[in-house]
């Protein structure tokens, strides 16, 4: 059973995956999104990583970031205008989890 979240629920990330961000709303008419920065690793959330939308079996690309006055601005492979950004309002991003180093 794979765990989700809803806007009105704490983040339950997937096994193996960490809750990094919150979809706040659309950007612009491409796609682009509004986020909330859950990390104190904002690495986790640079262009080229690859995050998962909760309660989505595949992951989607950061291909573009810009900052956003208080608010950081992504752009994911799978959102490509502003009705898919407006549909993932409220959700949480995912990121691998991955061993820190020592």
């Amino acid at each position: 059973m794979v765990a989700t979240s809803s806007s009105t629920s704490s983040p339950t990330p997937t096994e193996g995956r960490r809750t990094v961000a919150r979809i706040l709303g659309p950007k612009g008419l491409r796609g682009g999104v509004r986020v909330e920065v859950l990390t104190d690793w904002p690495e986790r959330l640079a262009v080229g990583t690859e995050v998962w939308i909760d309660g989505t079996p595949h992951a989607t690309r950061i291909t573009a970031s810009e900052s956003g006055g208080k608010s950081l601005i992504l752009y994911l492979g799978s959102l490509t205008n502003r009705e898919a950004g407006e549909g993932a309002s409220g959700r949480y991003l995912e990121a691998a989890t991955k061993e820190l180093p020592e």
